[in-house]
């Protein structure tokens, strides 16, 4: 459900009132859970990337594999395998990473890694193999 915070106050008895509008119906919501105590959790809404941003992104990773002489498919997985979707994991060392399961240092340096950045080793926060 979507929405706008639209004020915040305090009751009498010095709880906090949040007050949050929306074009969409609650009436099933409050039927559900009326007076009851309940959890919620309430977060920025992002904006899903237009179909404009998509389109530029697969041009410019077209003209990438044309330059490096590769295929769009491996610059694009290349890509994600290099810098993830943007979310934080952790592994069973309590090392933090960035972006997709990390690979293992033989499998980024098959040929295809060191075409983007000309590096030929895997990055310094890619396990390497012994």
């Amino acid at each position: 459900m979507n929405g706008k915070l639209k004020d915040w106050s305090f009751s009498r008895t010095g709880e906090s009132v949040l007050t949050i509008t929306t074009r969409e119906s609650c009436k099933k919501l409050w039927d559900a859970l009326g007076d009851q105590e309940i959890t919620f959790s309430i977060k920025r809404r992002v904006v899903p990337r237009s179909l404009n941003a998509n389109n530029y992104a697969w041009s410019l990773i077209e003209k990438l594999a044309v330059a490096v002489k590769s295929d769009k498919d491996s610059v694009y997985e290349e890509m994600l395998r290099r810098y993830g979707t943007g979310e934080t994991y952790t592994d069973e060392a309590g090392n933090e990473w960035r972006g997709t399961t990390p690979k293992p240092a033989s499998v980024m340096s098959r040929g295809r890694s060191s075409f983007i950045t000309g590096r030929s080793k895997a990055p310094a926060n890619i396990p390497r193999k012994k």
